[in-house]
């Protein structure tokens, strides 16, 4: 299942997206509505277990750093 969500939002705001019956990917967009990244369910999880509930705008420039 795609779903779209706004850079801002943390990640347990989109956890609560997560349908459990079907593997999610989340598209993450900017002010202006562009792709920035995907983010897949397994990595989402992981996440949160290593940040917390941090902002996806905060984890893709961890991401994009490592």
């Amino acid at each position: 299942k795609s779903i779209s969500v706004y850079y801002k939002k943390g990640l347990v705001n989109v956890l609560t997206l997560v349908d459990k019956n079907k593997f999610n990917s989340f598209y993450i967009l900017d002010d202006d509505m562009r792709l920035i990244t995907i983010i897949h369910e397994d990595e989402l999880i992981m996440a949160l277990k290593e940040y917390g509930n941090i902002t996806l705008e905060d984890y893709i420039k961890i991401r994009n750093n490592h």
